[in-house]
């Protein structure tokens, strides 16, 4: 399939660049590591981890350990461990060093910065760990929504995470805001996204005779039910 192509082409560019190039040369460390996210998608781990400790090693000795590039291999070496529940703290762990390079790299509103807060989430929802992974995908969403300016598949993509987490957890009715925006991913699409979001919670939270603030959420009840009757013109609460 495409995988497979993909690794041929890959380990074809390898052996010619492997020839004509130092060991330590970045660009053999940008195909290891384009070689190493492919198998990784084939579920060959032992292969891509190797692949990405040698990109991360030449990176390293290279630029320094405060570079993107190593940030880039931290990231998929966490997405490689990912895979591997016995390994789940070390792929917090690789995720959590490249946030924190690609923060002081770029600032905090970054494409990179959302992408490392959308790895941290989906690990996180695998491990059962449900409150703390919505944070992260909102974060990585609210980020792609404001550097975007036009129509994302990055924008698409957050949402459908957020909106697989919430079938997962039973809150349907904002799995299908999510999925819905998913389909039209514009950036002010996330706007619409978080006031409809709260005006869920809050008709969830009123349902359940909790009081105008909510100790669970946070969320001011009284003011978001109230903007629920304004926000089923989109079709969302109906």
């Amino acid at each position: 399939g495409r995988l497979d192509e993909a690794e041929a082409q890959f380990r074809h560019s390898l052996q010619v660049h492997s020839e004509q190039l130092p060991r330590n040369h970045p660009w053999l460390a940008q195909i290891y590591g384009n070689l190493g996210l492919v198998l990784n998608d084939k579920g060959e781990l032992e292969e891509a981890e190797k692949l990405h400790k040698h990109a991360l090693d030449i990176r390293v000795k290279t630029f320094g350990e405060e570079h993107p590039d190593v940030a880039r291999s931290y990231g998929a070496l966490g997405l490689v461990f990912s895979q591997q529940p016995s390994r789940w703290s070390e792929a917090k762990a690789m995720h959590r060093r490249a946030l924190a390079i690609r923060i002081k790299t770029f600032g905090t509103w970054h494409p990179e910065v959302a992408r490392s807060h959308g790895h941290l989430g989906s690990l996180l929802r695998q491990q059962g760990r449900f409150r703390v992974a919505e944070w992260e995908f909102r974060r990585s969403l609210k980020i792609r929504a404001l550097v975007y300016r036009s129509d994302s598949a990055e924008l698409a993509s957050v949402f459908r995470e957020l909106g697989k987490l919430y079938q997962l957890i039973g809150r349907e009715a904002e799995a299908a805001i999510a999925f819905k925006c998913a389909d039209n991913s514009e950036p002010s699409q996330y706007r619409k996204f978080e006031s409809v979001r709260l005006a869920s919670v809050a008709k969830l939270e009123l349902n359940r005779g909790t009081s105008p603030t909510s100790a669970s959420t946070g969320v001011d009840t009284t003011l978001a039910a109230n903007s629920a009757s304004c926000l089923n013109c989109w079709g969302f609460l109906a």
